[in-house]
């Protein structure tokens, strides 16, 4: 219905509804502004008329839209499986942008989350492989409820499977990166868009050629990176994307109730980087133990892989503050892993000028012994005690590169706090920061 755009005060007036309706709101009523104590507003509750000789003047009316809420509704999924301080989005309207949660934010043991679908996965008869979904924009006028299905690929072991011929004579040696591996659940290795990890599956078995063999990666034959020659499966994961790659070795001898049938299954398991950047190469950025790092921006969270995996932050790049033109990446470090009851840490560049005469006054020992005669630092690991000596002190540390560069490479004075920041750093911090004391 229309409603009236004039009005007598004779008459009693009906305001009704509009025809018209809007995409992802509801109706919510007309509403008039009213002035209370001098502050021009809206009207509490909407009006749908008035009686007569209630209006005695023009009248303007504000029609008022409610944005309706939908559900998003994850299934195929469990409550534990979010990672921790993870909460997914569960409802939206038709004015946001949608991005569902990915990889990172979900963790399953012995499983790999593999995408969002909007058919079951699981149920056979129902899943179109099409049907992935990664989210959808505000353009898309999107308005009802949304059901997404995990689909997840799970480890199912690694080795040699007896069919009917009672014992395996099958054996696959596999290499990785020309290494040799021992046999496990699965066979990890990190993504990289430009270069891949090479890992190489050579089977044996007696009278080989007497066999009908075939590999498959992924219920493929042929795909990118996987190369079969002589019965030796060549994969190099250049490229692939993170999540788990099935692998199966078959081999068959003979036809009927006498055949031969062997089988070898294995899983590839391609690890995301922990950062978003391959490497770092900015101020700033965090720089995990998987060699990524991400950059640093307010207010932002880790999670707690990332805060466990955290290893140094950038502090400096380029190469202006150095002799030569190679541009270097500088960074604090975060934590240490010693890795044996004693080694030692140089801090001087192996590089640097100078450098066996810098060794002896630049580097840090750990030894669960405790030393006598001399300054050390001392933690408790476990029921272990660790005691570390040598450059303990930034500050002389400084002093002992300052003595040594001036000698070796007859540096300008000034430019020791440019050359060396770190250490210069570490000389002025106390002061900076109004700290006393000593160490033991």
């Amino acid at each position: 219905s229309s409603n009236p755009e004039t009005f007598l005060e004779s008459e009693n007036v009906t305001i009704s509804d509009p025809v018209a309706t809007r995409t992802g709101y509801s109706w919510g009523g007309w509403y008039e502004k009213v002035v209370i104590e001098g502050v021009e507003q809206y009207t509490s509750s909407p009006t749908s008329g008035w009686a007569i000789g209630e209006k005695t003047s023009d009248v303007t009316l504000y029609g008022k839209w409610l944005r309706n809420q939908y559900d998003i509704q994850y299934l195929n999924i469990d409550s534990d499986d979010w990672k921790t301080d993870f909460t997914p989005t569960t409802t939206y309207n038709v004015d946001d942008d949608i991005t569902l949660p990915v990889a990172a934010n979900i963790e399953r043991a012995n499983a790999v989350f593999q995408g969002w679908y909007t058919t079951d996965p699981d149920d056979s008869t129902g899943f179109a492989p099409d049907s992935g979904i990664t989210g959808w924009e505000k353009t898309d006028k999107k308005t009802e409820l949304v059901k997404v299905y995990a689909k997840w690929k799970y480890n199912q072991g690694f080795g040699v499977e007896e069919f009917n011929n009672g014992s395996s004579a099958l054996s696959v040696a596999v290499t990785v990166g020309g290494e040799p591996v021992e046999e496990g659940n699965v066979i990890s290795a990190k993504y990289s868009a430009t270069s891949g990890t090479t890992i190489v599956f050579t089977p044996t078995i007696s009278d080989i050629s007497s066999y009908t063999c075939s590999w498959k990666v992924d219920g493929e034959t042929t795909m990118s990176g996987m190369t079969v020659s002589e019965n030796v499966l060549t994969v190099v994961t250049t490229g692939w994307l993170p999540g788990i790659y099935d692998v199966l070795f078959t081999a068959t001898k003979g036809s009927g109730d006498t055949a031969i049938n062997e089988a070898y299954y294995a899983q590839i398991k391609i690890i995301a980087p922990l950062g978003a950047k391959a490497a770092p190469n900015a101020v700033g950025d965090i720089v995990f133990n998987d060699g990524s790092a991400t950059a640093y921006s307010d207010g932002m969270t880790l999670t707690d892989e990332q805060k466990a995996a955290a290893v140094a932050v950038i502090f400096y790049t380029g190469n202006d503050i150095f002799h030569d033109d190679t541009d270097r990446v500088l960074g604090i470090g975060l934590k240490n892993s010693w890795g044996s009851t004693t080694k030692t840490y140089i801090w001087a560049n192996e590089n640097t000028a100078g450098y066996t005469n810098l060794v002896g006054n630049l580097k840090v020992s750990r030894s669960t012994t405790q030393p006598s005669g001399e300054p050390y630092y001392s933690y408790k690991e476990g029921i272990y005690t660790y005691y570390l000596t040598g450059a303990i002190n930034g500050a002389n540390s400084w002093q002992a590169l300052y003595e040594a560069t001036v000698t070796l490479m007859a540096e300008d004075e000034q430019q020791l706090p440019e050359n060396y920041p770190a250490f210069d750093y570490a000389k002025n911090y106390a002061i900076n920061a109004g700290l006393t004391g000593t160490y033991a």
